[in-house]
């Protein structure tokens, strides 16, 4: 954001607070080169623009600002495709796919008025049905790849992110449509990360393996970044909802203050990996969206 952006919030006045987050929106919007799509040009990848189009679709629901709503639905229909998973020529990876999924299924759960086609909770399910049949067990038992190819860089990496979020949509999904297959799923995308060594026992989440070496998944990339944590976290919280099970709210509770160790500096978000260096590339200036997006979330469900 533009250091015009940049200010100190007075958290305790919601009304400071949504004039605030109104422009940081109006941001956004201007930064569309198309004013009828909501893509965000180079060198913002097309999952970037996925995220954010879930960002502003919250920030519609949590603030009732609803301008831009039409134009967030509208874009996900554009980028569904005619087989209606978002299987678009950008969806070189599993979790480049996914963020629209959850875009779709936020705008289903906020009752985004649908302009006319497929409905978003279909577009949500079609992908969390083809990502069920990429589950990989022929190595480590489990998990879903990083890149969809074989011939793509990355085929051999499980990423935490493609298995987070997975897991967040099954865990969603479950507490949307109240299927247990949904919630199976979430429970075994939760162990086979954990299983593997991706999630520890004090809550630090890795960035993934890579399931050619040695045996399979011998060793993990220790690399923490926030929206590793930050999309188990609220899938954890859904979790804890759905279930009513100790062991879910055990385990938001160890993401939260995992986070809070390694993501917060003097009371701000902090990626620790990159930004003290000042060396974020794109992508990373991105993670503490859907790390803010999602601890707010999970602070608005389990407080």
């Amino acid at each position: 954001l533009p250091s015009s952006l940049s200010q100190s919030l007075d958290t305790s006045n919601p009304a400071a607070l949504k004039t605030s987050a109104a422009r940081v929106a109006a941001h956004i919007k201007s930064l569309y080169q198309n004013p009828n799509l909501a893509m965000l040009p180079p060198p913002s990848w097309w999952w970037i623009s996925g995220s954010t189009v879930d960002g502003m679709i919250t920030y519609a629901h949590v603030t009732g600002d609803t301008q831009y709503n039409a134009l967030m639905a509208s874009t996900i229909l554009s980028q569904a495709t005619s087989t209606n998973d978002f299987m678009t020529p950008d969806a070189t990876g599993n979790d480049d796919q996914a963020w629209w999924a959850l875009a779709a299924l936020s705008a289903a759960e906020y009752g985004v008025p649908n302009p006319g086609g497929p409905s978003f909770l279909s577009l949500a399910q079609n992908v969390f049905n083809e990502q069920k049949g990429r589950w990989d067990s022929a190595r480590c038992n489990g998990g879903i790849k990083w890149k969809i190819q074989p011939n793509d860089g990355g085929y051999h990496y499980k990423s935490t992110i493609s298995n987070g979020l997975f897991f967040q949509l099954a865990a969603r999904l479950a507490r949307f449509t109240g299927s247990a297959d949904a919630r199976a799923w979430a429970e075994k995308a939760y162990d086979w990360t954990a299983g593997v060594g991706l999630i520890d026992g004090q809550f630090n989440v890795y960035d993934g393996t890579d399931d050619a070496k040695g045996s399979g998944c011998v060793d993990v990339n220790h690399d923490q970044w926030s929206y590793n944590a930050a999309v188990f976290l609220y899938g954890a919280a859904v979790m804890a909802d759905v279930t009513g099970d100790a062991k879910w709210m055990s385990r938001t509770k160890g993401l939260f203050q995992g986070i809070n160790r390694v993501f917060v500096k003097d009371g701000a978000f902090w990626e620790q990996k990159c930004e003290g260096a000042g060396s974020c590339n794109t992508d990373q200036q991105s993670f503490k969206g859907p790390l803010a997006r999602w601890m707010g979330a999970t602070a608005t469900l389990r407080p």
